[in-house]
């Protein structure tokens, strides 16, 4: 089973990607991931598979790499974060 850091690590990849990549790269992700859902689907049915295919292997690329960023991203910040926190008394 996962942990609670593993399980929220993923999740809070998206943060370390707004606060970093900029509000216009945040907003062409946005808009583009949708757009590329609704092309996706709109060649689905009308039956060009290897348009729908290119459509979904954008996605998907697009997805791993943002979700990667983030996440390499926020170990850079948690290790910074980790440099500078004062250490902890002993109980």
């Amino acid at each position: 089973m996962r942990g609670a850091k593993e399980g929220s690590f993923g999740y809070a990849a998206c943060y370390a990607l707004a606060a970093h990549a900029g509000r216009g790269a945040e907003w062409i992700i946005n808009i583009l991931i949708p757009c590329l859902i609704i092309a996706s689907y709109v060649a689905y049915r009308e039956s060009d598979y290897q348009l729908e295919k290119r459509f979904a292997g954008i996605l998907v690329a697009i997805m791993a790499i943002t979700a990667l960023y983030g996440m390499l991203k926020l170990r850079q910040m948690q290790a910074t974060y980790d440099a500078h926190c004062p250490p902890k008394d002993a109980k």
